[in-house]
């Protein structure tokens, strides 16, 4: 299907199809940067609707900084009909769940890992996108939702010295279906976003339980009693942040048992080769 939607346009638009068999989204991300053929890659989401000026802006920046690497710009939610009035409350306080990103109407250079382009609207100048490839090990894979796999990249190339700059003009906007305007999908998100910190974290010392320090389990079981006991007695603003806390715990500890299971393998492995 998508190759023929892609074909229709070949005409019209300087447009190429690319196979990636290895499935995953970082796969397929560097799959596309080895064959890219322009000297900046402009990165989006299939859920965003790019203003018109978008490119015209990033191509600015591009001639006006010459020495940043990478670009980044607004993320502005679209959301299907009208949000839940929970959902409606609370959303200053979760703006990554639905890809706001707004940092303000003039232009910086991004110094700190805090403050980032995200998936839906950043630029990266190709040669130094081929030398910092995306972490396989990130990104939706399958029925796995791991986040964070352009902001570890774009961390890595802070990390080597590269700059950055914010371009506020090149605004997208990222449409909201009713379908993630749930509890549900804020647990999904956040419970994402905790299994990467999982497989990053380094906890030789912590008794382990089921593959993870025993302390996670603790806090994941506190909090989400914490959340169900706030859900309906409490406003939104109070339980969201248990279902927060509850949802990434969980996903830590997924993350720790995830490389657990890495590591057993490798071991296996090499005492097999030996």
């Amino acid at each position: 299907m998508t190759e023929e939607v892609v074909k229709s346009f070949c005409r019209s638009l300087p447009i190429r199809y690319l196979f990636e068999p290895e499935p995953g989204k970082s796969h397929a991300c560097n799959c596309a940067v080895r064959h890219a053929r322009g000297e900046y890659i402009v990165w989006t989401d299939d859920d965003v609707l790019v203003d018109q000026n978008w490119l015209a802006s990033y191509a600015g920046a591009f001639v006006q900084y010459p020495d940043a690497v990478f670009f980044g710009g607004p993320i502005i939610p679209v959301f299907e009909g009208t949000p839940p009035a929970w959902l409606a409350k609370i959303l200053p306080q979760i703006p990554s769940a639905f890809g706001k990103r707004d940092l303000g109407s003039e232009s910086f250079a991004f110094t700190s890992k805090g403050l980032l382009p995200w998936g839906a609207n950043y630029a990266v100048r190709t040669r130094e996108q081929l030398k910092h490839p995306f972490d396989p090990s990130l990104g939706p894979r399958g029925s796995k939702r791991i986040v964070a796999e352009e902001i570890t990249m774009l961390s890595g190339m802070l990390d080597a010295g590269l700059s950055g700059r914010w371009v506020p003009d090149a605004r997208v906007r990222h449409y909201i279906p009713k379908a993630l305007q749930t509890t549900h999908f804020l647990r999904k998100f956040y419970s994402a976003l905790g299994e990467e910190k999982g497989r990053r974290l380094h906890d030789e010392t912590s008794t382990k339980l089921f593959g993870a320090p025993r302390y996670l389990w603790k806090e994941a079981v506190t909090f989400e009693i914490k959340y169900h006991l706030h859900r309906y007695l409490c406003d939104p603003s109070i339980w969201i942040e248990y279902l927060k806390l509850s949802a990434n715990a969980f996903g830590i500890i997924s993350g720790c048992k995830y490389k657990q299971a890495v590591c057993q393998n490798v071991s296996i492995s090499t005492e097999g080769s030996s």
